[in-house]
């Protein structure tokens, strides 16, 4: 058997060259639309955050309930016929009783009567 020697040419390698990438670009509707919802969510997030913070808020700091008595506050029985108006006048017969409704409603929690509701008078 005889031997050959078979010599190779050296290969060539090709210069490394950087890949082509492919980059997809939305269409600008298709972006627009994308901002609108990421809007819409965020919106919706800042929305139920305050609705919780105020629900939270209502249950620890919230207004004594009508039936719960401060030693040494002055009580309304509302009787039927009272408004805030009627009650403020009758407590402070001289001046401005703007103050006086004022304080009813923050101290009672709204503006809203009904009859023989205990009033906390501020």
């Amino acid at each position: 058997m005889a031997a050959a020697m078979v010599t190779a040419t050296p290969l060539e390698t090709p210069p490394l060259l950087p890949r082509p990438r492919l980059v997809v670009v939305a269409p600008p509707a298709v972006i627009r639309r994308r901002r609108v919802l990421a809007a819409g969510v965020l919106l919706v997030v800042i929305v139920v955050a305050a609705l919780v913070a105020s629900r939270v808020s209502t249950v620890l700091g919230g207004t004594p309930a009508a039936s719960e008595h401060r030693h040494g506050t002055a009580t309304y029985v509302v009787q039927p016929g009272d408004t805030l108006w009627s009650i403020a006048r009758s407590l402070q017969p001289d001046g401005d009783v703007r103050p006086l409704v004022h304080g009813l409603t923050a101290a009672n929690g709204g503006a809203a009567l009904a009859v023989g509701q205990v009033l906390m008078v501020p």
